[in-house]
């Protein structure tokens, strides 16, 4: 039975740390950057931190019809495993 209109969508791959949601765990790996050594701060601009919306698109990430951020096809396991 389909969910009724005024229910929250169901979170796949939430980040606690920007909110946003992915249709992936690759789409979700995709967002963040950085090195996982230390958060990025004034004291380490490299540390690991989510990309901007602008980050993501640049890389051809894209919000689908649900809210959700999704990868480009080529981004996905399966999408390799289909082209061998």
């Amino acid at each position: 039975m389909p969910a009724a209109a005024s229910e929250p969508k169901r979170v796949l791959n939430g980040c606690s740390a920007c909110g946003r949601d992915f249709s992936s765990v690759t789409a979700f790996d995709m967002h963040r950057t950085g090195k996982h050594e230390h958060l990025a701060s004034p004291e380490h601009p490299d540390g690991r931190r989510c990309r901007s919306d602008a980050e993501m698109i640049e890389r051809s990430m894209r919000l689908d019809k649900n809210g959700r951020w999704r990868g480009p096809a080529s981004a996905s396991p399966w999408f390799a495993a289909a082209g061998s």
